[in-house]
């Protein structure tokens, strides 16, 4: 039987669609595209048009694109271009602890050519905080380079409040977007980044392409002196084949972006549940952020195991120790050891990346390999008959609101959008979905309507006089319920912040609805309310980065630590995110 193939990020194979657009190129339109007969304008043409769809796919426009031999060509001449360029006016360079060795080792040669290097720390799951990066820059900075997605963890970086903080500064920004592009949406324009960088073997094009995002405006050093290919910064004649195969996976990239990632993210949860499922409590831990990674990328630290010798234990299974794709090293991950992973489960972590190609049987029987080889490493007896890990039931939104929508996306759970009004004739729906409404009142006429449906109320919680109100459907229970049918082991936090007119005191109750014994750090969502106007729903999402805030206030400290958090330090989080408490 063919060994399963979960190495997407190392390289994907060239998928069958962009081969057959590469085909005429390879044995029929061969001429140069400088050349100005027939042979050579037909070449030319390709090579415009594939330069079209990889803006497309990017939101830039066709001149903004320059074609390269792959993502580290584009890296060095973005960094080594820039840096040559603007040292009249600087020589300081930013880059993130956690960068590709196409950018990492870069910036170090650019050190030893008299630039000065700071290194940005990240935090436990692999990203970088925005502050770090305004105590950073200095007049003297002139670019910032930090990767839009993490190749080993999938962790996915605020780069565009990165970039407007570099920009603000007067320094260009530069995200390493190879593991990005294809998998998410990258829109340059959004992100405001000034160049980015994409590899065609990442998203289903050849080795040996790639292309540089260059903002019109931003001028470059070139790095390959000869002719004046690509608007005069990249020498040599174009790989005509290979740049048509990159537009090719381009377009194909941006016909299914959203739903083809939405069946990778689920699956990988599968396969996340059925490997956790199958091993000890505390044997594996899930690297990276729980929610801001790429649907695809799975990273699991196993505790006390070698990664080699896991890899050596399941033969038919294709993974990687770390980022594999530039040594084939098998040592502990810088990334990790940058997030401050504990080295009991850093030595034996291992990167799982699905692709296209991936589908619910490999999952099923990659649990079974990776558990087995764990178990037998753990010196644990074989799991019998094991059942493949459950597949969540479908969903169908009953809701307008953007953030249960979202919610659903990045959980990876399937659902459809029905969003009725509730004075029409009900939906028809199979007793296995589960209907997600916006209010109590509505799920309990949803409830009326469909009996056999598995239904979610998610009414506001309020608080008043020490009690906390509101029904079992509550907007926490909802959010849990989900995070149970997606596979996640989790905490959820709920912050309550009340106001009570008689005393005209302003109190706050933070809740913790434990779901497994996780770390604090690693919540899932947060929810805050206010006694006399609560925040909407979508409200209550933009705040997961004061979620963040609450639990690093706490970090290393035990539960109780955070129901007691001070009233004034919740407020000056509240402050730090624009959101004004009530009361004094």
């Amino acid at each position: 039987m063919r060994p399963i193939y979960l190495d997407y990020n190392a390289t994907t194979p060239i998928h069958p669609g962009v081969l057959a657009a590469m085909r005429p190129y390879l044995e029929e339109h061969f001429g140069n595209p400088s050349s100005g007969h027939v042979y050579g304008q037909t070449a030319k043409a390709a090579v415009e048009r594939a330069r079209g769809e990889a803006a497309a796919l990017l939101n830039a426009s066709p001149t903004e694109i320059l074609f390269t031999s792959g993502g580290s060509e584009s890296n060095n001449l973005a960094l080594v271009g820039a840096a040559r360029l603007l040292k009249s006016k600087g020589n300081h360079l930013i880059i993130s602890a956690v960068e590709h060795p196409a950018v990492r080792q870069v910036a170090a040669t650019l050190v030893k050519d008299g630039f000065a290097l700071t290194v940005l720390p990240v935090d436990a799951d692999g990203l970088v905080d925005p502050e770090s990066l305004a105590r950073a820059l200095r007049p003297t900075s002139i670019l910032v380079s930090v990767m839009l997605a993490n190749n080993e963890t999938g962790a996915i970086q605020p780069v565009a409040a990165l970039a407007a903080l570099a920009r603000a500064n007067g320094a260009l920004f530069h995200t390493d977007a190879a593991q990005a592009v294809g998998k998410i949406k990258v829109d340059v324009r959004a992100l405001g980044v000034d160049l980015l960088t994409v590899a065609g073997h990442k998203l289903y094009a050849p080795k040996g392409v790639g292309a540089l995002y260059v903002r019109e405006g931003v001028r470059l050093a070139r790095l390959i002196d000869g002719a004046d290919h690509e608007r005069g910064l990249r020498a040599g004649t174009e790989n005509v084949a290979g740049v048509v195969g990159l537009g090719a996976a381009c377009t194909m990239a941006a016909s299914d972006l959203e739903a083809e990632g939405a069946r990778q993210r689920a699956l990988s949860e599968r396969f996340v549940a059925g490997v956790v499922s199958r091993l000890p409590a505390g044997a594996v831990r899930r690297n990276g952020h729980p929610l801001r990674r790429l649907p695809n990328t799975v990273n699991l630290g196993f505790r006390r195991l070698a990664a080699a010798d896991l890899l050596a234990a399941m033969p038919s299974l294709a993974a990687s120790a770390g980022a594999a794709c530039h040594t084939g090293e098998t040592n502990a991950s810088g990334v990790l050891g940058a997030m401050g992973a504990p080295a009991e489960y850093a030595a034996g972590a291992l990167r799982f990346s699905l692709g296209r190609m991936t589908s619910e049987a490999d999952v099923d029987r990659a649990i079974v390999l990776v558990a087995a080889a764990a178990r037998k490493l753990l010196g644990l007896p074989p799991v019998a008959n094991a059942a493949p890990a459950p597949t969540p039931p479908r969903l169908v939104l009953a809701s307008t609101s953007r953030y249960r929508k979202e919610l659903l996306t990045r959980l990876g759970l399937p659902f459809s959008a029905a969003a009725p009004k509730y004075d029409e004739p009900p939906l028809p729906l199979p007793p296995d979905q589960l209907v997600v409404a916006h209010a109590t009142a509505k799920a309990e006429s949803l409830a009326a309507d469909f009996p056999d449906a598995l239904i979610v109320g998610s009414d506001q919680l309020v608080s008043f006089e020490g009690e906390v109100l509101g029904k079992p459907g509550g907007e926490a229970a909802a959010v849990a319920q989900l995070l149970r049918l997606a596979g996640r082991t989790h905490r959820l936090l709920t912050a309550v912040v009340v106001h009570e007119p008689r005393t005209g005191r302003t109190e706050t109750a933070l809740v913790i609805h434990e779901m497994t014994l996780r770390p604090l750090a690693e919540r899932e969502a947060i929810n805050y309310v206010r006694r006399d106007k609560p925040i909407d729903c979508a409200g209550a999402y933009k705040l997961e980065a004061l979620g963040v805030a609450l639990m690093e206030s706490v970090r290393g400290e035990d539960d109780t630590a955070i129901q007691g958090l001070p009233l004034v330090k919740l407020c000056e989080l509240l402050r730090r995110f624009g959101l004004e408490p009530l009361g004094d």
